[in-house]
């Protein structure tokens, strides 16, 4: 994952199947960006793969915090076509800005072609806190799409007992 400071946004550029490998890290940056007073962030999906559930349960959680940010967003851009369609079936496309078109943010789109970027910082992650990171990316999911309940409910339930142990 690469990051970019942009006229007041932070750019994240995706460059990975979006996973539960890389969710945590991506949450940890965007925590930090927020506390440092930049809320609004563009997610650049157009050089990542596809995303799985925990992935897309962390941006959704993300959306619902900024939410809560005077002027925070979560712009999702570039989803092609197969991410476009995943954020559709778990009803992400409700609570995500999602532009597919790419009229969203043209100006600095072409701006960042030619800014610097830099990784996100990424760190190991234990077991213990890789099952709370895809405990909670899951219970987001069956919050903001009931669909999701029937979906996750018996994934959800395992990860539960494995926290309780």
């Amino acid at each position: 994952m690469l990051a970019a400071l942009l006229g007041g946004v932070v750019w994240v550029r995706i460059q990975c199947k979006g996973s539960v490998d890389c969710s945590r890290d991506l949450r940890q940056f965007v925590d930090l960006m927020v506390a440092q007073g930049q809320p609004k962030i563009v997610i650049d999906l157009g050089s990542c793969p596809g995303m799985d559930s925990t992935f897309m349960g962390t941006l959704a959680g993300m959306a619902l915090r900024l939410r809560q940010v005077q002027g925070g967003c979560l712009d999702i851009v570039n989803p092609g076509d197969r991410n476009l369609q995943s954020l559709h079936e778990l009803g992400l496309d409700r609570i995500l800005n999602v532009d597919s078109s790419g009229s969203l943010w043209a100006r600095e789109r072409q701006m960042l072609e030619e800014q610097p970027q830099e990784p996100v910082p990424a760190a190991p992650i234990d077991p213990q806190s890789r099952r709370v990171t895809v405990t909670e990316a899951h219970e987001t999911l069956c919050q903001v799409h009931r669909e999701n309940i029937p979906r996750f409910r018996n994934v959800l339930e395992i990860l539960r007992q494995s926290l309780a142990e």
